[in-house]
C-alpha cells in the first residue's frame, strides 16, 4: 500500500497542481517544463516550474509556488486560490478560522530548518498526511458548520475563464500602441479580444467600446488591404 502510495505521489510530481480555471477550456494544453529553475514564493526553496498558454487570446501563466506547498495548502500553484472552493487563500483561511501569524510562526527561519521543515512536509503528504484543517476537520472558533456555509455562499461553481484574458494595453490606454499596426500586440483590445470583463456592470460603456474599436478594426484591415 505503501509502495502505491508513493508511486502516486510520484506521478503527480511530474504535473503542477493547477485549478480548472488557469488551465483554461482546452483539453490539451502544452506546457514548458523548467527543473528546478524558481525559487518558491513560501519556502524559498528550488522547484520545477511550469509555464504555459491556457488558450488563445490569454496570458501566458507561470507557477509561482512549489507542489509540497501547493499541496500542504490545498491551493493552485498559479493563482493560489484553494482548489475545492475557489477562494483566495486569505479568505479561504479567515473564514476557516486559520491564522497566518500562527502558521507563519511555525515555519522555520534559518535555511537549513527551512529546507528540513518542507522536507518534512513533503514526507507527510506523500504518505497521505494533510492538515486536518484542510480536510474536512474541525474549523477553529467552534463554527465550522457556519463557515462551511458561509464559504459554500462564496464559492464559484464552475470555472471562471475570463480571468485569464490578457491584460489591457497600457500603451493603448494612452493611445500610443505600435504594435497593433503590424498585428503583433498580445494584450488586449491591440490582439482582437475587444470582451471586456471589466465594464460587465456597465453595459452601456461596453457596447459603445466595443463598436468603436469594430469601427476602427474594420478601418484599418480596409487601409491595409
Amino acid at each position: 500500500m505503501s509502495s502505491a502510495i508513493d508511486s502516486n505521489f510520484q506521478s503527480l510530481d511530474d504535473f503542477p497542481q493547477i485549478c480548472e480555471t488557469c488551465l483554461g477550456p482546452n483539453p490539451f494544453v502544452r506546457m514548458m517544463k523548467m527543473p528546478m529553475s524558481r525559487e518558491c514564493k513560501v519556502s524559498s526553496r528550488p522547484y520545477t516550474a511550469y509555464r504555459f498558454k491556457p488558450g488563445p487570446n490569454t496570458r501566458y501563466k507561470e507557477t509561482v509556488i512549489s507542489k509540497e506547498v501547493a499541496l500542504a495548502k490545498n491551493i493552485c500553484q498559479v493563482c493560489l486560490f484553494d482548489m475545492e472552493y475557489q477562494l483566495p487563500v486569505q479568505v479561504r483561511d479567515e473564514l476557516m478560522g486559520v491564522s497566518g501569524a500562527d502558521e507563519l510562526a511555525d515555519v522555520p527561519q534559518s535555511d537549513i530548518n527551512k529546507e528540513y521543515y518542507w522536507n518534512q512536509k513533503r514526507e507527510d503528504i506523500q504518505h497521505g498526511v494533510t492538515n486536518p484543517q484542510l480536510a474536512g476537520g474541525p474549523m477553529r472558533g467552534g463554527n465550522g458548520g457556519q463557515s462551511e456555509r458561509r464559504m459554500l455562499s462564496l464559492a464559484r461553481s464552475t470555472p471562471y475563464y475570463e480571468r485569464n484574458r490578457a491584460k489591457p494595453c497600457s500603451f493603448w490606454i494612452k493611445g500610443s500602441c505600435t504594435r497593433v499596426t503590424w498585428g503583433d500586440c498580445p494584450y488586449r483590445p491591440c490582439n482582437g479580444d475587444f470582451r471586456f470583463p471589466e465594464l460587465n456592470g456597465h453595459p452601456e460603456k461596453l457596447a459603445a467600446l466595443q463598436k468603436m474599436l469594430a469601427e476602427l478594426g474594420g478601418r484599418r484591415h480596409d487601409s491595409s488591404g
